[in-house]
């Protein structure tokens, strides 16, 4: 025969099963969005995820992309702060455009490349190293520093737009402590 299905339909099972060893927990959830991205040519397919929206340098950190959750960290505030120094609503609404719609929409396609590509590699280096690291579910630590980085995203917004207004004035209080003393 030509196409030989049933050898076909264990080499999907198979990188199925390696697919979930990667992905870690919540891997039915990420394996039907993979599924769809797929079916559409691996493109990038909008969907949805709520984790992204809420806690997206904490769920990029979680997901082992250090790189996108650093960029997502410093995009987030950035942002606080050309909002808070702009004061313009044409950034603002930029801002919240890139960090609470695009993020979460394109959240799962992002993780999708990132994986088939941490995968192709593994494949490359035919490594026991390699392979085991990618079965490994991310660590305690890598789950403390999400949590961290997601409550410093949270704190730092507010402090770059609350700051200056709830300290504005002590400028003219020191000025007066000087003048008295």
């Amino acid at each position: 025969p030509i196409l030989d299905l049933a050898a076909l339909s264990n080499e999907t099972e198979m990188e199925a099963e390696r697919m979930r060893a990667a992905i870690g927990p919540r891997a039915d959830y990420y394996l039907s969005r993979f599924e769809k991205i797929e079916r559409a040519g691996g493109g990038w397919v909008p969907g949805w995820n709520l984790a992204a929206f809420f806690f997206s340098t904490g769920w990029f950190t979680y997901r082992r992309m250090h790189g996108w959750a650093t960029a997502n960290f410093f995009l987030l505030v950035g942002g606080a702060l050309a909002t808070s120094l702009a004061q313009s609503l044409a950034v603002f609404l930029a801002w919240l455009a890139v960090m609470f719609v695009l993020v979460p929409i394109y959240a799962n396609a992002i993780y999708f490349h990132k994986l088939t590509s941490r995968l192709a590699k593994a494949d490359a280096a035919k490594g026991a190293s390699a392979a085991n690291k990618l079965r490994n579910p991310p660590s305690a630590w890598t789950l403390v520093s999400a949590v961290l980085t997601s409550m410093l995203g949270f704190v730092m917004p507010v402090v770059f737009v609350v700051g200056p207004v709830a300290y504005s004035d002590y400028t003219p209080r020191a000025k007066v402590s000087e003048g008295v003393i």
